[in-house]
């Protein structure tokens, strides 16, 4: 059984869903889960053994509701609709495709997060933030530019707050390609590459035979996964030649 807190903003984004919502549900929402199960069961509603096992709460007006979503259940749709009918006055349940319109506003088409350099920004999380929430707002998302911002504030960590962040937008680089051709101490760095790999094996207790010797195809492959970490969060690296094709030692 899972029941997940969402807020209307989030309901008016489900347009493509359909389901049951009823309305001021106090007390233990286990407890309406159970209940509603067992009440449709009895009432032939609920069909070959199916039950909701994932329901959304959400408040609206001082009251909690709770959306049961058709998703993964079978239902006899014409009991199900005779029967909120009858239990009207007790649940004042309705459609999630009739709440929505005429509570809410109607539903919002999800929009393409848009596209925002930050890599290269500098990192302090307001700042970041700042200019996260200049682009949305550029991209006429206003109200996603707020919201973005008071999860951001009540996030517990730096990682939590990136990764609302990118909830949002498309964290991307500069444009311009970085020339590297002229640069020749990547086989320099594969000395460092294969220091970081000792650290981590010392760290996990796992014994290297060999430690004044580098394995170069080690340190390579670790210093061609850092180079592809770099190019795929969109920093654009030109070089003169492919780095397979590189003069760095191997083991060959």
């Amino acid at each position: 059984m899972s029941v997940e807190s969402i807020t209307t903003n989030d309901l008016r984004k489900m347009g493509d869903k359909e389901g049951l919502i009823l309305q001021g549900c106090g007390g233990e929402i286990k407890e309406w889960i159970d209940g509603i199960n067992t009440m449709l069961t009895d009432a032939g509603i609920l069909l070959n053994g199916t039950k909701f096992e994932k329901v959304y709460t959400f408040q609206n007006d001082n009251l909690t509701n709770i959306l049961y979503p058709f998703d993964d259940v079978e239902l006899d749709i014409g009991k199900l609709a005779m029967w909120r009918l009858a239990t009207h006055p007790q649940f004042y349940g309705t459609w999630l495709s009739d709440y929505v319109p005429n509570y809410l506003g109607g539903f919002v088409t999800e929009k393409q997060k848009p596209d925002c350099e930050l890599i290269g920004q500098d990192g302090n999380i307001f700042n970041l933030m700042g200019i996260a929430s200049k682009t949305l707002r550029e991209n006429g998302m206003k109200e996603e530019a707020t919201e973005m911002c008071n999860r951001i504030r009540a996030s517990g960590s730096y990682d939590s707050a990136l990764c609302i962040i990118g909830e949002y937008v498309n964290i991307t680089g500069p444009d311009t390609e970085i020339d590297v051709s002229d640069l020749n101490f990547f086989d320099e760095l594969e000395y460092d590459s294969w220091d970081l790999f000792l650290k981590y094996c010392d760290a996990m207790g796992i014994e290297v035979s060999d430690r004044d010797e580098p394995d170069w195809y080690t340190a390579k492959t670790i210093q061609d996964k850092v180079l592809d970490v770099i190019m795929e969060s969109g920093i654009k690296l030109n070089f003169d030649r492919d780095l397979e094709e590189s003069e760095s030692p191997s083991l060959g």
